[in-house]
């Protein structure tokens, strides 16, 4: 069975596979090394580590000073849940299940969140090229249509708005 390593400075209870590679029995002043022993599973006993009863008990039997520690001492103190061989390779089946489908779901999120980044930049490009909608060949273009509105602005005379006359001839705007 393989060791797991558990976070025991700054953000406790951080948990996961110590690699073959290292030996000893602390990774870093930060991380423990749990040899996995009497009757666990390395792979269940990590997941019932990361799971939040767990992380609640990590959090409440930390000490908080300028960084949270939880001692050595302490991980021992921890309350764990032991079924049998049988039982915690269900379990470690059903959570492993479910994180490939968590992988597969962020992976179908992530191609179709870039199919919509493409898309919108190449729908405004078709919307300015005209070709969201049929056109009618019979439509003047838009330059001449913008050359008619603007015609039509320099040409026209402001016209005073309803609000602006009224205001010139209220009862108290006379008086003075």
């Amino acid at each position: 069975s393989r060791d797991i390593y558990i976070s025991i400075a700054g953000t406790i209870g951080l948990v996961g596979q110590v690699p073959e590679t290292i030996s000893g029995s602390n990774l870093t002043e930060n991380a423990a090394r749990i040899i996995v022993r009497d009757g666990f599973l390395s792979r269940y006993l990590m997941y019932q580590l990361a799971s939040p009863e767990l992380r609640a008990q990590m959090h409440a039997k930390k000490i908080a000073t300028t960084q949270d520690k939880l001692g050595l001492f302490r991980i021992k103190e921890l309350v764990l849940i032991k079924p049998s061989f049988e039982e915690q390779n269900e379990i470690v089946r059903r959570v492993e299940s479910l994180f490939a489908y968590a992988d597969r779901l962020e992976a179908r999120y992530s191609n179709a969140r870039a199919q919509v980044e493409k898309l919108t930049p190449s729908l405004l490009a078709k919307a300015f090229r005209g070709e969201l909608v049929p056109q009618d060949p019979n439509d003047e273009p838009a330059s001449e249509l913008l050359a008619r509105i603007a015609a039509a602005r320099s040409t026209d005379k402001p016209v005073k708005t309803r609000q602006s006359s009224r205001a010139k001839t209220t009862p108290s705007s006379q008086k003075g």
